[in-house]
């Protein structure tokens, strides 16, 4: 294993992306270019 310095605010902001969802945020960004393609319906 290799070891790197990096700065604290660079490190926290690492930290933070590993917690997010990324098929989430994967899923929401189809959904946006769908709505802008007009491929969504609206249901009563």
């Amino acid at each position: 294993m290799e070891t790197i310095t990096i700065p604290k605010e660079e490190y926290e902001r690492l930290k933070k992306l590993e917690n997010i969802d990324w098929e989430l945020v994967e899923s929401f960004k189809r959904g946006l270019e769908d709505l802008k393609a007009g491929r969504i319906k609206r249901v009563k």
